[in-house]
């Protein structure tokens, strides 16, 4: 266990002072040294078996390395001998050897005795070695349990910069803040009684710790001044970042178009940075008036800007429609002024060319549209969810229904026609397929923005349903997925550009690859196992979405960490104790990223023979003892079954399955599994026809039918009517027993619902009748 979480754990578990706690755990003296002395003794340890000793949270700075060593055995001699180094912020010094040579007690004493100055201590930087000498016969030898002592030339007021026990205190201050948090349901309370709740600012409790302790009347702020002068530079500044990644001084070297995705939360936090840097990659700024607020945007001249205007589209959720409308105003205007722009003969315009584009498209579309219709929907750039919807038409239970769908197409045709609906100047929220499309066409960079502290790109299914699923509808259009990037302003001080994958990797590591992370979810019993079994589902998520940041080595460390218990920490029978179905499902997810195929033909995950064998066997015995678990992965699922079966038949080769193929490949090897023995018997083309006759006749906002469950499956009793029916059966465990109507079923709890009404329908009538008599 690291010095930082132990100092952590004594400061706000225990109650130490952050002082007592820097000299217990770090063994600062008590003594403390005048830091402002040009050889301040920073710290002190003895050296290991191996001669290796390592100083950590040290800031930037000159250092003196000294080492003494005593050696009874001839006769108290003393070894001495010192190194100088110079480390930066943040980084990692190794290998510093200090030569012990022969020297007297008193060389030693000043060693040996040194203080400590507990001040001087602060920072990231490490600095780590070994002690060594040259023993007889010229042989380098370790020297063991030497006296390392680390000195320092620096002033007090660099000291200053970053003292570590202001860390300490501000942890203390979170610790408060959050213990102040148990004011939430006795607020919650008083807000239903009608009572009066303080107000409290709302944003991410990092960002702003104001925001604790929660249990308060939260607010928002003045969307009049988004972006703000400060989200403007920081936009400016990535945008920049992410042009010289293209850049090699030409027009062409640019991207030619840039897709966006905006979501309310982010914006609330970090004040407009995304929609600056919309608004600065068209070469468009904001106007601010003097109470900050934004009251119309202008065109940066060309040769202020140095480049192309490049177009954005920009893609949104349903609540940033409803929270945002005066900033999808602002970028619509922005796109018209940037597209009206004659920027000859300095640079050209992709915003302009790309318009035109649209206008030609639009037509030769046969007389469909008008000129003038041509020309107002040719500048159209904001995309979204109907009216009245938030997300995109149940895309994640789709992504999840694997079940349902055979290919990558029918999932992206599901997100672009969810998304289609319009938003601009004179339409909004009418949805055009076709328009999408073409605006879709040709993105070669895609953005998106973090902000928060509390859970991670990963851990929500909402980023790969937006950003995840525009990255596949532009290579279900154009062929090729686009560059994604993600903007980390996690850190208000500090905005970094960074990749999809370094971030999904990131999050893998420190946290659901983290045995400290798994441990937290073990002690939360059965949701802790959900959450388990929801990064899983995410993680398939993006794999669907994106399957080339996905690898094979993501699944193995998953397969390694959450089945075959990596960490030892019993987490089968953890499972099987408080959540069975959740392990059930994790394995569900597993099997079926090996079952599916990706656009070009390719298991989704194609580990060993022997780890899809062993999860077969764990799933199927999990199914038998604990019953199948009712989630999307499963439920309405045959296909797993009829692969798990292929899996654990002898000398059997397991087929890729996808839905259009069905159960007729299925084994006809006996087992348990999650649907009745007669599901198989089902006619492929008449479903295939349904499903064709349901797609076309979906509503205008493009909402289908993939995720929903499959037909339901004949009942149990039903028998095969001849061998050649027998062979295609897919047995299983049943979950309830089912009757196949023609008419939508009617379950017993409904019924007798209405029976009850009509009898005491029936009675009112009675006594009426009476009365009158």
């Amino acid at each position: 266990e690291n010095q930082t979480k132990t100092l952590i754990r004594e400061v706000i578990i225990n109650g130490t002072t952050p002082h007592d706690a820097e000299t217990r755990v770090l063994g600062w003296s008590e003594n403390a040294t005048d830091p402002e002395s040009e050889n301040a003794v920073v710290a002190k340890i003895i050296s290991d078996e191996n001669g290796n000793y390592t100083f950590t949270n040290l800031p930037a700075g000159n250092y003196t390395i000294d080492a003494a060593y005593n050696t009874p055995a001839m006769g108290g001699t003393w070894f001495t001998g010192s190194n100088n180094t110079s480390v930066s912020a943040g980084a990692y010094q190794d290998g510093l050897d200090v030569w012990l040579g022969f020297g007297s007690e008193e060389d030693a004493q000043e060693i040996v005795n040194a203080t400590v100055d507990s001040s001087d201590v602060s920072g990231t930087s490490a600095i780590s070695g070994r002690t060594l000498a040259y023993g007889m016969g010229g042989k380098v030898m370790t020297m063991d349990n030497s006296t390392v002592v680390l000195r320092m030339e620096m002033s007090g007021e660099e000291v200053a910069e970053t003292p570590l026990t202001d860390f300490l205190n501000l942890a203390i201050e979170y610790a408060d803040n959050l213990r102040g948090c148990e004011i939430e349901i006795p607020k919650t309370l008083d807000a239903l009684e009608g009572r009066y709740i303080m107000p409290g600012p709302s944003n991410d409790p990092i960002r702003n710790p104001d925001v604790l302790p929660t249990g308060r009347n939260f607010y928002g702020f003045d969307p009049n001044i988004v972006p703000t002068e400060a989200a403007w530079v920081v936009g400016c500044e990535l945008i920049d970042q992410l042009l010289s990644v293209y850049s090699n001084g030409t027009d062409e070297s640019y991207p030619l178009k840039v897709g966006f995705v905006l979501f309310s939360g982010n914006t609330m936090k970090d004040l407009g940075v995304l929609e600056s840097e919309i608004l600065y990659l068209l070469g468009v700024e904001p106007v601010w008036d003097r109470s900050n607020n934004i009251h119309d945007v202008r065109l940066i001249p060309t040769e202020d800007l140095g480049r192309p205007r490049i177009d954005a589209v920009v893609t949104m959720s349903g609540i940033y429609r409803e929270n945002w409308p005066r900033q999808i105003e602002l970028i619509n205007k922005a796109v018209r002024l940037a597209s009206e722009a004659d920027d000859s003969p300095h640079h050209r315009n992709f915003v302009n060319e790309s318009t035109q584009r649209t206008y030609d498209w639009l037509i030769r579309q046969n007389g469909t549209y008008t000129e003038e219709q041509a020309r107002e929907l040719s500048l159209i750039r904001v995309f979204g969810p109907p009216e009245g919807v938030w997300g995109i038409g149940g895309l994640t239970s789709a992504i999840a229904g694997t079940g349902t769908w055979d290919s990558e197409e029918t999932i992206a045709d599901l997100y672009i026609r969810n998304m289609a609906n319009v938003y601009g100047d004179t339409i909004w929220g009418e949805q055009y397929v076709d328009l999408f499309r073409q605006n879709l066409d040709g993105i070669e960079v895609a953005v998106f923005s973090w902000t928060s502290h509390s859970h991670s790109v990963l851990g929500i299914d909402h980023t790969f349903e937006f950003f995840g699923g525009l990255s596949m509808a532009i290579r279900s259009v154009s062929g090729e997925s686009p560059d994604m990037y993600i903007n980390n302003l996690k850190n208000p001080g500090g905005a970094e550009l960074e990749t999809l994958q370094h971030v999904l990797m990131r999050d893998l590591r420190s946290t659901y690859y983290n045995e400290l992370w798994i441990r937290g979810m073990m002690e939360h019993g059965y949701a802790g196992a959900g959450s388990m079994s929801e990064i899983m589902s995410n993680l398939w998520g993006w794999q669907v979405t994106n399957p080339d940041i996905i690898t094979d080595e993501m699944w193995n460390t998953m397969y390694s960490i959450y089945m075959q218990d990596e960490y030892d920490l019993g987490l089968k029978d953890w499972l099987n104790t408080n959540n069975a179905w959740a392990r059930q499902e994790i394995m569900a997810r597993m099997i079926e990223a090996t079952r599916m195929i990706d656009s070009e033909g390719n298991p989704y995950w194609t580990p060993s023979d022997e780890i899809k064998a062993a999860l077969a066997q764990e799933y199927q015995q999990s199914v038998e003892k604990y019953g199948p678990c009712c989630c999307i992965v499963c439920c309405g699922n045959p296909l797993i079954d009829s692969y798990v079966k292929g899996l654990l038949q002898p000398g059997a080769e397991p087929g890729h399955q996808s839905s259009s193929s069905s159960s007729s490949s299925s084994s006809s090897s006996s087992g348990s599994g999650t649907y009745p023995a007669d599901w198989g018997k089902a006619d492929a083309t008449a479903t295939n026809q349904t499903d064709t006759s349901a797609q076309s006749s979906s509503s205008p906002t493009g909402v289908g039918i993939t995720g929903d469950v499959v037909p339901e499956p004949p009942s149990e009793t039903s028998k095969p009517s001849d061998a050649s029916d027998a062979s295609n059966e897919v047995e299983g465990q049943v979950m309830t027993e089912v009757q196949t109507s023609s008419s939508l079923p009617i379950s017993g709890a409904p019924l007798m619902a209405i029976v009850a009404v009509i009898a005491i329908l029936g009675l009112i009538g009675s006594g009426l009748w009476f009365k009158r008599k």
